[in-house]
């Protein structure tokens, strides 16, 4: 029976893989990546293919790990040359991570233990590091009224890379046995990473990277704070990645935003043995399992389509599989993944089921725990305090708990249950099943992906990882497919739970991570279910080809799709193109050039550090690189200003004393946002289509420096 169902859960997964591959030669959203990436990228996928095919099939056999482990010292000296070219014009980022990776380096002549696992060990130190990091230099970003000064960022940084030395050190009881130095073959395939290299090499050009998610830690790093003088919905939902990014700018001085998407695919593969240990599996089908599940959480498709961007999806998976070390601060982890998107949080206890039936004496030693606590705390509070207490938001898109963060009266400026990216509520469970099963499977083919409402920009048209509905179905074999263990069951019950949860709120392609990162838990957790399919095929030669070629193709439909969308992408990504990276703090146009130029003369008597004056601008007219200064356009905002203005009226009459430029297309949004306040403001520039007032209270010649429109 067993045997039956394991075919039978072959062929629906290989059905549903095909969708994949489906969308990649049909769908309208890939057209760049079958031409003009073609072919030098559909080669590297077949690379990757063959490198895969046989990472799995050294997993399960040592006979292999000869022609693997040469396929791997072939690849690398082409993922070296790309990240040179990336990263070797910013040698204060050099620099940094150079002297994080060493850090484990020294210990090593009184750590034996360490050697066989060097570059791991490595990963996870910057890992550590760079979650530690964010954790205490976001406390002083999420204070109203503090400003940072330079040297408390350097100590949170030295005390980052402090704490992260005993993580590193508690691993010695967790790490499978190896030889004396480390094995190449012992790692995913490294072709994997060419494609986020690649993408590395190109200028981000993704819409939300310009609205904040770049220019914002540009801004955090050169005012060193999070204080706004008037509300902007973006630095109220500044998530851990921005945050960190800032503080990575701050520290040295020429890093670039979208670097922490390569940054993120390089740790993930360094740390990837870490999280799935195939050595400690004893039959061939296990290791074979867990091989599996590394590749499918490398290959997400959600996360690739972020590749070389300053998209969150990276990072978020880079913690997500940092969560699942057997370390003491695996929770600590899991908060960072939190901290940088919410929606982690749905799949959250399924990490701990994890834990809790395979890594039991970390739950019965109090200081651990204690400690743990601690940190996951240190990661969460400050965020907590920022989104949720002060503008009633969970997911940052929705301000669900504003009757209670912010009830009705005089000064209220929230609106209980907003959602900002729909006009109306989404329809629940049912209607985000239906439109997930279209990101999920076969997008368009099956109905409209795009957004009813305000937003028609960004990532929701993407495709998601299949992951998750191979995940169902998994869980469903976990279920019937004999006598589940208590580990089968609960983990199928928690998935299910944070699945239905997840759809309450949430539809869109690229958000969906979390969910297909359980896919690959899932496996972890029900090993003995997972290795009875694997061992359905049978031990001949033919059985292990057909089940090495099915796992190419579960794997393909994430890799592919991942990799060929090409929507707010450059498509030629020839692999041996030089690096044409963008810095987002240089003006383009006339008009940007002026309120740069305008900003430095304000900056020449109210130097940085300090609260940042506010440029504020008609809704998309300033979608531009960094100006030098807090920039606000987006609709999402200017709902939150006016009603922010309406609460209390005196703020908008003293508008001059926080907003230095009003940028405007339409002849009356001056006046209408202004009010009496317009008094204070006179024309300063105008091209042919844009007017910019300059307010007068701020002008350089006055020497007056903004202050806060929110009360003391």
């Amino acid at each position: 029976m067993t045997r039956v169902l394991s075919w039978c859960l072959l062929a629906v997964c290989a059905v549903i893989a095909a969708g994949g591959y489906y969308q990649v030669l049909e769908s309208p959203i890939f057209w760049c990546g079958r031409t003009e990436a073609f072919p030098a990228t559909t080669i590297l996928a077949l690379i990757s293919g063959g490198q895969t095919a046989l990472y799995l099939a050294s997993a399960a056999s040592p006979n292999w790990a000869r022609p693997y482990r040469i396929s791997q010292l072939m690849v690398l000296p082409f993922v070296a040359i790309g990240l040179f070219q990336i990263f070797y014009p910013y040698p204060g980022t050099v620099l940094f991570f150079t002297v994080l990776t060493a850090i484990p380096l020294t210990l090593v002549p009184r750590r034996q233990w360490m050697q066989p696992h060097l570059p791991a060990i490595c990963g996870l130190f910057v890992v550590s590091t760079l979650g530690f990091l964010a954790a205490f230099g976001e406390i002083p970003f999420t204070l109203h009224g503090v400003v940072a000064p330079r040297w408390l960022l350097d100590l949170a940084a030295i005390a980052a890379a402090g704490v992260s030395v005993p993580v590193i050190g508690s691993m010695r009881r967790e790490l499978p046995a190896a030889g004396r130095i480390p094995d190449i073959a012992r790692f995913i395939p490294l072709a994997l990473l060419l494609f986020a290299v690649l993408r590395g090499k190109l200028p981000d050009i993704a819409y939300d990277s310009l609205t904040y998610k770049t220019t914002l830690p540009y801004q955090l790093a050169e005012w060193r704070t999070g204080d706004t003088a008037i509300p902007d919905v973006f630095m109220l939902g500044t998530n851990l990645q921005e945050m960190l990014n800032g503080l990575l700018v701050a520290i040295t001085r020429d890093y670039l935003p979208p670097f922490i998407s390569t940054i993120s695919f390089v740790l993930l593969l360094l740390i990837t043995p870490l999280a799935f240990p195939v050595e400690r599996r004893g039959t061939a089908a296990g290791r074979a399992v867990v091989a599996f599940a590394a590749v499918s959480a490398f290959v997400l498709s959600e996360a690739g389509t972020a590749q070389g961007t300053s998209y969150q999806e990276p990072l978020l998976l880079l913690f997500l599989v940092a969560s699942l070390i057997r370390c003491p601060m695996w929770p600590a982890f899991l908060a960072v993944a939190i901290g940088v998107k919410i929606s982690a949080a749905f799949i959250a206890p399924v990490v701990v089921a994890y834990h809790v039936f395979g890594y039991r004496r970390f739950f019965i030693s109090p200081g651990r725990l204690a400690i743990a606590a601690l940190a996951g705390a240190l990661v969460l509070v400050p965020q907590f305090g920022r989104n949720v207490i002060f503008s009633g938001r969970i997911f940052g898109m929705d301000e669900a708990l504003a009757t209670h963060t912010d009830p009705p009266g005089p000064n209220q400026i929230l609106a209980a249950g907003e959602n900002r990216y729909d006009t109306a509520v989404r329809g629940g469970i049912v209607n985000n099943a239906r439109d997930s099963a279209c990101n999920i499977w076969l997008l368009a083919a099956l109905c409209s992906t795009g957004y009813k409402g305000v937003d028609t920009d960004g990532f929701h048209v993407f495709p998601a990882s299949r992951a998750p509905l191979l995940a169902l179905c998994f869980a469903a074999f976990v279920l019937v497919g004999g006598v589940p263990r208590p580990a089968g069951v609960i983990s199928v019950l928690l998935f299910v739970a944070g699945y239905a949860g997840f759809l309450a709120f949430l539809s869109q392609g690229r958000y969906f991570l979390p969910l297909s990162f359980c896919f690959p838990v899932l496996l972890l957790l029900n090993p003995e279910r997972a290795e009875a399919v694997v061992r359905s095929l049978g031990p001949s030669w033919p059985g292990r080809l057909v089940a090495v070629g099915l796992g190419c193709w579960f794997l393909g439909s994430d890799l592919l799709p991942g990799t060929f969308t090409n929507v707010s992408w450059i498509c030629r990504r020839p692999p041996l193109a030089a690096a044409t990276l963008a810095d987002l703090r240089h003006p383009e146009t006339p008009l940007q050039h002026f309120l740069v130029s305008y900003v430095d003369r304000y900056k020449a008597t109210c130097p940085p550090p300090g609260l940042p004056p506010v440029i504020l601008a008609e809704h998309d007219v300033l979608n531009s690189p960094y100006l030098g200064t807090q920039r606000i356009f987006h609709v999402f905002s200017q709902v939150m200003i006016q009603r922010f203005f309406a609460a209390d009226r005196t703020r908008q009459d003293r508008a001059g004393q926080a907003i230095i430029a009003v940028v405007s297309r339409s002849p009356g949004y001056a006046s209408s946002t202004l009010g009496t306040a317009e008094k204070d403001y006179t024309p300063c520039f105008h091209d042919d289509t844009l007017q910019v007032m300059c307010s007068n209270l701020l002008a350089p010649v006055t020497q007056r420096c903004a202050t806060s429109l929110y009360p003391p």
